[in-house]
């Protein structure tokens, strides 16, 4: 279930639709991961490509 929201990513998103999936990908990430202690997962860092890509709500825990 938690691979589902990383293939939907192309490399011509626009940034709000990036930002709007990387959104999708943390939340279905808190809702079935099996490690409940982290915010977000490890790896959003390898799909935000700009500060504008990274949704308002988790600015403050994604820094890149």
């Amino acid at each position: 279930m938690l691979l589902i929201p990383k293939l939907v990513f192309r490399n011509f998103d626009s940034e709000e639709a990036r930002a709007k999936k990387i959104a999708d990908y943390i939340e279905i990430y808190r809702k079935y991961a099996a490690d409940k202690t982290k915010e977000i997962p490890d790896d959003v860092k390898n799909f935000v490509r700009s500060e504008k890509d990274i949704p308002e709500e988790y600015k403050n825990s994604i820094e890149k």
